[in-house]
């Protein structure tokens, strides 16, 4: 393992690991040879060692859906020695400090946050808010929990080494979402993080350049969804993702922490990998610091949108973005969990696929059977006829902002009168989380301006936690007294 000869580690059974002696080299140092890796742009060539063995992915793909080894993971890679990524887990800044200084000299690493759920960066709380910082590099993943660390300030909780890798414009940290964790990262601990990279702007670029164009465009594809499509096996979803993170973790939450680093480091070079492949080649997107337009291969460039024909509510605009992005990463750990099934379900109905990436549904696995029979496919399928229905009707300038599965969702619960309940019980067996439907109600409200009743407002407004109801303010507003 990398830059790890020297150290003596306590390999835990969850491949998660503390080191209990330090490297010989110094913060300075590690800031030095940050320095000395000088990245003229974001598009790094580096050569991997690691991957997955053949047989290894065979058995995952082979594998019962309902067990762990049909998901991705880090513990899949294996270099040629047989050895997985290290995964460091560090709960006091010593430690913490030790292992940042073994990813000084990468030039691209994964990049996440988790947080605790039900929280605001209002009460300025750093470890109710940044409670674990997650990089990943080839050969080894660091999880540092900034929540467990001795202190309160900035200052006492953030490693310097550390420090200096977020602040590095020479160092990419790759992640989905990496807008709302920097923001965080800026108010919470006073680190104003450069080389951010947004995956899902390389995933629209390389995906939609050559055929629908209309889809290369600055929204947000889940990182579930980025990882079935292009590393070819699903995320796993579970209540991990909206689990605490502010106490010691458990075997499966380091795992998903690692997981979700990885991921990002991993989908960075694929990616990477399939647009040198295009031709023409398009730019790489830049970092979002250097707020650019995507470019295409052949020079047309995609700005963020901010005009709505008359009558619809306007875009966000770039200062928007950072706002409403805390509350994304709660939707992408619970919205999206489910997005991929509900998809998966109605498209087994032969009925009008979904046109969003990020609810894009996992491919069926060899002899496997994921999703059962539909309990009653004529309400999906006037839902959805009444989706492609209510598209038509649009004025051809018309920018529709909610997806599918929201407006699907919608349809369910208003036009057919559905208890939340009952949509969730009718798009999956088993239910779709009541959290999920009631995220999907709300996010079409909201981005469609749709006629609604407003006494019903008041289950989705009990379902959904409190920590979001600002995002859609203005229509609980409209609830009866």
């Amino acid at each position: 393992m990398a830059g790890s000869a020297s150290a003596k580690v306590n390999t835990r059974e969850d491949n998660a690991c503390e080191y209990s002696t330090s490297p010989t080299s110094s913060a300075d140092s590690a800031a030095d040879a940050l320095d000395s890796t000088a990245v003229e742009s974001n598009d790094v060539n580096v050569k991997l060692a690691y991957d997955i063995p053949p047989q290894d992915y065979r058995a995952a793909v082979m594998a019962s859906p309902n067990s762990s080894a049909a998901f991705w993971s880090h513990r899949l890679y294996k270099g040629a020695d047989g050895k997985r990524p290290a995964v460091f887990y560090c709960k006091n800044f010593e430690a913490a400090e030790r292992q940042a200084r073994l990813f000084a000299g990468e030039r691209i690493l994964g990049f996440d946050l988790e947080w605790e759920p039900q929280t605001s960066t209002k009460t300025g709380n750093i470890k109710r808010n940044v409670s674990l910082i997650q990089i990943a590099a080839e050969d080894k993943i660091a999880l540092f929990q900034i929540a467990l660390f001795k202190g309160e300030t900035a200052e006492e909780l953030m490693p310097h080494t550390l420090k200096t890798i977020l602040e590095s414009a020479n160092v990419v940290k790759a992640g989905v979402n990496v807008v709302g964790d920097a923001r965080r990262v800026r108010e919470l601990l006073k680190i104003d993080m450069k080389g951010v990279f947004e995956l899902s702007h390389l995933y629209r670029v390389v995906k939609y350049s050559e055929q629908d164009r209309k889809n290369v465009s600055f929204r947000l594809v889940s990182l579930a969804a980025q990882v079935q499509d292009i590393l070819m096996l699903p995320l796993k979803k579970d209540d991990n993702r909206i689990s605490a993170w502010s106490r010691d973790l458990n075997t499966q939450q380091t795992d998903y922490a690692a997981t979700d680093a990885y991921a990002g480091f991993r989908l960075y070079h694929k990616l990477n990998d399939v647009r040198k492949s295009m031709s023409p080649m398009p730019p790489m997107p830049g970092f979002l610091e250097q707020e650019l337009p995507l470019t295409l291969g052949d020079g047309t460039k995609v700005y963020r949108s901010t005009w709505k024909p008359p009558g619809h509510k306007s875009a966000a605009t770039n200062k928007d973005i950072p706002a409403e992005a805390e509350e994304d990463k709660y939707f992408d750990a619970v919205e999206n969990q489910d997005a991929d099934d509900l998809a998966a379900n109605l498209r087994s109905l032969d009925i009008a696929g979904d046109d969003d990436a990020a609810t894009a549904a996992p491919s069926n696995r060899v002899g496997t059977s994921r999703q059962p029979p539909r309990p009653d496919t004529a309400k999906l399928k006037a839902a959805d006829a009444w989706v492609a229905s209510w598209r038509l009707s649009l004025p051809p300038d018309w920018t529709v902002s909610a997806r599918s599965s929201e407006l699907r969702a919608y349809h369910l619960w208003h036009h057919q009168g559905l208890s939340l309940q009952e949509v969730a019980a009718l798009c999956r067996e088993p239910p779709l989380a009541l959290m999920t439907v009631a995220s999907y109600v709300m996010q079409a409200l909201k981005e469609e301006n749709l006629p609604y009743d407003p006494e019903r407002l008041r289950d989705p407004r009990d379902i959904l936690p409190t920590s979001v109801h600002r995002r859609y303010q203005r229509i609980f507003d409209r609830i009866p007294k």
